[in-house]
C-alpha cells in the first residue's frame, strides 16, 4: 500500500508541474509580447502604405487643380473667341474635374482620419508593449532569485537520499 501512496504522490506532483508549466505566466507573457511586436511590425506596414496612399491622394489633388484652372482658362479664351461651343465643352471638363477633387478632399480626410486612429493605436500599443516588458523582466528576477533562495533551502532540509530522488524526478 505505500508504494501505491508514493507513485500517487509522484504521478500528483507531475501533474501539478505540468500544469505550472501549461499556465507558466513567463511563458505567457513572453508569448504575448512577441504578439504584441509582430503587431507593432504590421501596423508600421500600414502607416506606411495609409502614408504612400496619402502622398499619392496629394498629387492627385495637385494634378485635378492645375488642370481645372487650365480648363477655366479654356473656356474664359473660347468666350472670348465667341467659340460657346467649346466654352461649354471646357465648363463640362472642369466640372468633372471639380467633382473628381471633392471626391479626392473627402477621401484624404478619411485617410487622415485612420492615419491619426492607427497612430493612436500604435502609441498604445508601444506603452502595452513596455509594461508587458517590465512585466516580464519583475517576473524573471523574481523567479530567479526565489529560485537561489528555495533551492539553498531545499537542499538543506533534504536528506541524502531525497536530494537523489529529486534530481532522478
Amino acid at each position: 500500500m505505500g508504494s501505491f501512496s508514493r507513485l500517487r504522490y509522484v504521478i500528483a506532483a507531475n501533474v501539478n508541474s505540468l500544469l505550472e508549466k501549461a499556465e507558466d505566466p513567463e511563458k505567457l507573457l513572453r508569448a504575448l509580447i512577441r504578439d504584441m511586436e509582430d503587431a507593432t511590425e504590421d501596423a508600421r506596414l500600414a502607416s506606411a502604405d495609409l502614408l504612400a496612399e496619402q502622398a499619392h491622394l496629394q498629387r492627385m489633388k495637385d494634378r485635378f487643380e492645375r488642370e481645372i484652372t487650365e480648363w477655366d482658362a479654356r473656356a474664359e479664351k473660347s468666350v472670348a473667341t465667341n467659340r460657346d461651343d467649346l466654352a461649354r465643352t471646357a465648363l463640362k471638363a472642369k466640372a468633372e474635374l471639380e467633382h473628381a477633387l471633392h471626391s479626392a478632399n473627402s477621401e484624404s480626410e478619411s485617410l487622415d482620419t485612420r492615419i491619426t486612429q492607427l497612430e493612436f493605436d500604435m502609441a498604445t500599443l508601444k506603452n502595452k508593449l513596455a509594461e508587458a516588458k517590465t512585466k516580464l523582466k519583475d517576473i524573471t528576477m523574481r523567479k530567479s532569485s526565489s529560485a537561489k533562495v528555495h533551492a539553498g533551502q531545499a537542499e538543506k532540509s533534504l536528506s541524502p537520499g531525497e536530494r537523489k530522488v529529486r534530481r532522478a524526478m
